[in-house]
């Protein structure tokens, strides 16, 4: 992905003492600084912010998974959500397909939050937020996260993770917010946000990592109140069913540790609301299928070069030294951060990928299987042109991933694929995780 940060603000240095793990580079960490970033933060509560039904809904399918499920609604897939009934095929049929499910529950869970024109609201901080209003907003990254007693979310901010793990820049929400959907009594799991923002998070860091805090918490130790509490430039809130919380992009915030919890799991759903970067998100948005499998594949890749420094008898401390170095083995291992190509196969990855997806719409993203794709069918369906690469560069991308692992000949493909390219006969398969 090439993204423009520049015309999205200010791209300045921004040290919050967190390398990404998929970075092998020392590239320093950067943030786009929005012209429009209002001047006092402002927190918000919303009471009874999803019908009830709905909220049952996510928490019912949430609690039934092992891991987060999360999407991407634009605002117009939003606007455009009418369903209030079960979710149903083109034919009038019941669908039970996961992704359906998610992307379903998402879009009415970000019409209601996001984009309704409600009157009753608890302004504990700042000027009322009026994302129905703004017209910069393109849509909505959504997740859900189920948890147990003893569980936690430390100290952060909001932003784009796949750009964060790729571009090591920081592109933070224009809003963010939170609807708690559990229907049992919980103790503890406050939800607490600073009004410091962006400045308090520069002193405290990633997971309050630059002042060495071992909770995690930044400080922050009203974990059990039971009204909303403001000390300290905190803003403490009790978790409460179908409560909806609101707040600037840029503010920091964490859930407290669950104390105790009657039944079930605790569920939250976290919502980034982005303007025109979300074309970018939309792509690989945080917690989706999508996103685990890049994070995967880049772990893989960053495993790949440290293996190869470690045999050759070179520090990662020391290659950290040497710039030239480090250019020439990125370059060498195809890294994106100082090759524009290496760029180009990882959008062609992300294509490759998203034409199993669309080849298996019922598929949960946990257990893939396919039937597989012909190597001619990916080609032909490729749109080269004068800002894309050729169909031959596909077809080496593919004999790539055939080669690395992340894609699989069927039985019934004999191409020796550690010799010439694929064939174009070949039919591949997207490896299960």
């Amino acid at each position: 992905m090439e993204i423009p940060f520049e015309s999205y603000g200010n791209l300045v240095h921004f040290d919050d003492g967190h390398h990404p793990e998929t970075n092998v580079t020392d590239s320093p960490t950067k943030l786009v600084k929005y012209n429009d970033e209002p001047p006092t933060p402002s927190v918000q509560i919303y009471n009874n912010v999803l019908p009830s039904s709905l909220c049952h809904e996510i928490y019912n399918h949430t609690v039934k998974q092992d891991i987060p499920w999360g999407t991407y609604v634009t605002k117009s897939e939003a606007m455009n959500e009418c369903a209030v009934g079960p979710l149903t095929t083109k034919s009038g049929n019941a669908t039970s397909s996961p992704s359906d499910i998610i992307q379903h529950l998402a879009n009415r869970a970000v019409r209601h939050f996001i984009f309704n024109n409600r009157d009753e609201v608890q302004q504990v901080a700042g000027k009322r937020l009026r994302p129905e209003k703004d017209d910069r907003i393109h849509g909505v990254q959504i997740w859900a996260l189920p948890a147990t007693k003893g569980s936690s979310v430390p100290y952060h901010i909001d932003y784009a993770e796949y750009i964060r793990y790729t571009e090591n820049v920081i592109m933070t929400p224009l809003y963010a917010g939170t609807v708690q959907c559990t229907p049992h009594p919980i103790s503890g799991g406050t939800f607490a946000v600073h009004l410091g923002g962006l400045e308090h998070y520069h002193e405290y860091g990633y997971k309050g990592g630059l002042k060495d805090d071992k909770d995690r918490m930044a400080g922050w130790n009203d974990n059990n109140v039971e009204k909303v509490v403001v000390t300290d430039g905190w803003v403490s809130i009790p978790y409460k069913f179908n409560q909806g919380i609101m707040h600037n992009g840029t503010l920091p915030h964490l859930s407290g540790p669950i104390i105790e919890i009657e039944e079930g799991k605790r569920v939250i759903v976290g919502f980034n609301v982005f303007g025109h970067v979300g074309e970018f998100v939309r792509k690989c948005p945080d917690h989706s299928d999508m996103f685990r499998r890049m994070v995967k594949l880049h772990r893989s890749m960053r495993k790949n070069v440290n293996g190869g420094l470690a045999s050759a008898g070179i520090k990662i401390d020391d290659l950290k030294k040497n710039k030239a170095l480090t250019k020439l083995l990125v370059l060498a291992k195809r890294q994106k951060e100082k090759d524009q190509w290496i760029e180009t196969r990882k959008e062609m990855t992300i294509w490759i990928i998203e034409q199993f997806h669309a080849n298996n719409p019922k598929d949960n993203g946990q257990n893939m299987s396919n039937s597989g794709i012909a190597v001619s069918d990916l080609l032909s369906k490729w749109k080269g042109g004068s800002k894309q690469p050729a169909k031959d560069d596909l077809h080496i991308q593919i004999h790539r991933m055939v080669k690395e692992g992340s894609l699989q000949l069927t039985k019934d493909s004999k191409n020796d694929h550690y010799g010439a390219l694929v064939g174009l006969d070949a039919v591949v398969l997207l490896k299960s995780s």
